[in-house]
């Protein structure tokens, strides 16, 4: 496998203005930290959730299998200690850490991962509820994971159909996180509002549009936090999370505004954490909608926007125009030549396919309610795209959309053009390719994560192929020619790869931006010195 070292930058930055830098935040006097974020999570079970402001959440209170190391994507221990992999790839056996418990007092073993995983994978299975989704089930496992066996209390063996390339990976994904089964049985299908893991921290509290609170895990495997007590706020407004953080109402806030940072960085008073991503933010183009299933208009699309004008704009710097799904450092990453800024070329297409000025194709665009890690400014966004596509005889009617209905009506295809990201889960290529661009990833029921609605036999063919594929140097030829493909039926419009930035209080210690965009709390604490 490959390695990728991403460099984490935490900068302390005294400046100043005019004036001369603010002072740091007073300290709370109690065991406390506040983390401000732009919004509620969808849910806090993680298996039915894919969005950051409930993975952030989620990520303290349940532990996976093996787990990323922190700032990089390389694979650690968690609950497992230890693991065989077969020499052919078709299973792996898991040795568990003993004594670890739920918060819910009951044992973590063999049996408890077995029945997380045959939640999901059984439509019948007694911990299932209605309206669970396992969003990432089919596309991680399904199948191919042909048979879950406990060998004993502490030791679980995974059987597949066909080697799974980034295996270690997928076991280290946030959504199979374990979760206790005796909590699932006793919440039925409220217990997304009542998660019982074995992480760094208990949930205790969440009260809507208002906070969620969780208590430092005293029993924690891996270390009990130094923070007694974190409570998560809603804070629409980047505006508003900035001027909390320097008043020392909240010790962390994440989603920053570009511009927000700069002022930040300006007063002196925080410190600003500086990562790079995984992330890709892009235009969703309704593959399935009449107009839109033309090829012509997608890539008039793509010659209307001037993608380096909306980095240069709305990202202060902080993010990196792109032709592909890859962010920088990731193997396989391609760029299309011919994807030029270039409106006269864009008219051109349009008129080909029935366009022009006195008949200009009107659609509706939609872009979220709240600030995304690689969208800092949506409705600067759209608002820019839109004036943009006026040139190439488009007119976009916009729509703002809540947060909390986005991903789900998104994901069921019910926009034209709507903006949209994905955060990578891991760096393998795969976890790209499919989730954006796999048929298998459409679903008008309950959602799918392919919201271009776009299927292609060849891409398929060729995500499938590179899955099982164990020779990386096979699989990077399979990647670039599939990125090939993309590239010519212009499905989507990718915008940008955007630097993750969050704001802490300069005394606060022990957390980490992970490039997947996991908030990391287990060791934090205070320096009171």
């Amino acid at each position: 496998m490959y390695r990728v070292a991403w460099g984490v930058f935490i900068l302390l930055l005294f400046c100043g203005c005019e004036k001369g830098p603010e002072p740091i935040p007073p300290l709370p006097k109690e065991s406390i930290a506040v983390v401000a974020k732009p919004d509620d999570p969808v849910g806090l079970d993680p298996a039915n959730v894919t969005d950051l402001e409930s993975l952030q959440i989620t990520r303290n209170i349940f532990d996976t299998l093996v787990q990323y190391k922190e700032g990089s994507i390389e694979i650690e221990p968690g609950l497992a200690h230890s693991w065989t992999l077969a020499d052919d790839g078709l299973s792996i056996t898991f040795h568990l850490r003993p004594g670890v418990k739920f918060h819910d007092g009951t044992p973590f073993d063999a049996e408890a991962v077995r029945q997380n995983y045959e939640r999901q994978a059984q439509k019948d299975h007694p911990l299932r509820s209605p309206g669970d989704t396992f969003f990432y089930w089919n596309d991680t496992w399904g199948e191919r994971l042909s048979a879950i066996e406990v060998v004993d209390r502490l030791t679980i063996r995974f059987r597949f159909t066909e080697p799974i390339a980034p295996l270690m990976q997928s076991f280290a994904m946030p959504f199979f996180g374990i979760s206790s089964p005796t909590a699932m049985r006793n919440y039925g299908a409220d217990y997304f509002r009542h998660p019982v893991g074995t992480g760094p921290y208990i949930f205790e509290q969440w009260l809507p549009g208002e906070r969620i609170t969780v208590k430092a895990n005293p029993e924690y495997w891996g270390g009990a936090p130094g923070v007694e007590r974190v409570t998560f706020l809603p804070v629409a407004d980047s505006t508003a999370r900035e001027l909390r953080l320097r008043k020392g109402a909240v010790h962390l806030a994440t989603a920053l505004s570009p511009q927000g940072v700069k002022l930040l960085a300006e007063r002196g008073s925080v410190s600003i954490i500086d990562t790079e991503g995984l992330n890709v933010a892009f235009l969703a183009i309704n593959n399935r909608v009449r107009e839109l299933s033309d090829v012509r208009v997608r890539k008039a699309i793509r010659h209307g926007v001037d993608r380096q004008a909306l980095v240069r704009g709305l990202y202060y710097g902080l993010a990196d125009v792109t032709d592909t799904a890859l962010p920088k450092g990731v193997w396989s990453r391609a760029e299309d030549q011919e994807s030029s800024f270039d409106p006269e070329a864009g008219r051109e297409l349009m008129k080909q396919a029935g366009y022009g000025p006195g008949n200009r194709l009107r659609l509706s665009f939609w872009y979220m309610a709240v600030p995304r890690s690689y969208l800092p400014e949506p409705k600067a966004t759209a608002e820019a795209i839109s004036r943009m596509l006026e040139e190439v005889y488009i007119q976009c009617d916009l729509q703002p959309v809540d947060w909390g209905v986005y991903l789900d009506r998104v994901g069921k295809g019910e926009h034209q053009l709507a903006l949209a990201g994905w955060i990578g889960d891991h760096g393998d290529p795969d976890n790209y390719f499919s989730f954006i661009f796999g048929s298998a990833n459409i679903d008008q029921t309950v959602g799918g994560t392919n919201v271009l609605f776009y299927s292609n036999p060849t891409v398929d063919k060729l995500i499938g192929e590179s899955r099982k594929e164990l020779d990386q140097i096979k699989r990077e030829k399979a990647y670039r020619k599939l990125q090939s493909v993309i590239f010519q039926d212009a499905p989507w419009l990718p915008l940008a790869h955007a630097r993750q930035v969050m704001g802490a209080h300069p005394k606060l210690r022990g957390y980490s931006l992970h490039p997947t965009g996991l908030l990391l709390l287990h060791k934090l604490r205070w320096d009171r010195s």
